[in-house]
């Protein structure tokens, strides 16, 4: 998938897109409005529905939980980076995947903390972007 995207970052049979082909034209409006009181208010009772999981559900639950929201979080990052913020392109993710394969054979094969290996993941990235650059 790494070579593939540092190939044809626009997938394996499409070709390259041009901002403004699809009819694109100045700055686009904004998309996101403040919250209003209402809404505020549900994201305030959703917060206090979560912090009281763990005291009234079993580990199983909790860690469900937390996959679904580490899920929905990668999923509204790509709504923003796609749609909001104009990105036409799955390029960059060759950097992310350089990135955690870095880290994740300095885990493997170095032992490596987990930590270190996350502050050294970008360091990875960048040696991939020398090396395609």
């Amino acid at each position: 998938m790494a070579i593939v995207l540092m190939v044809r970052p626009w997938g394996l049979l499409g070709r390259e897109e041009k901002f403004g082909e699809h009819g694109q034209v100045g700055d686009p409006q904004r998309p996101i409005r403040p919250a209003g009181p209402r809404g505020r208010i549900l994201a305030l009772a959703l917060i206090a529905v979560l912090a009281l999981v763990p005291a009234f559900t079993s580990s199983f639950a909790q860690v469900l939980l937390t996959d679904i929201l580490i899920f929905c979080l990668f999923a509204s990052s790509l709504q923003f980076i796609l749609s909001t913020g104009g990105l036409i392109s799955f390029g960059h993710a060759v950097f992310f995947g350089g990135g955690a394969y870095a880290s994740a054979l300095l885990v493997t094969y170095f032992d490596t903390p987990m930590e270190l290996a996350f502050m050294l993941a970008p360091l990875g990235a960048g040696i991939l972007a020398i090396g395609i650059g």
